[in-house]
């Protein structure tokens, strides 16, 4: 079995428009949401 994770962390300052870019860009966020400023992305 091939297995792979992957983890990239990236510090912002305006938390609301880094979501709102990630987003836009296609990166599907989880509904498991880690805190208030951490969320899970999809991408593939």
């Amino acid at each position: 079995m091939r297995q792979k994770f992957t983890l990239i962390t990236l510090g912002v300052k305006a938390f609301p428009k880094a979501l709102a870019f990630y987003e836009g860009l296609g990166w599907k966020k989880s509904e498991q949401r880690v805190s208030e400023q951490l969320y899970p992305f999809t991408v593939k």
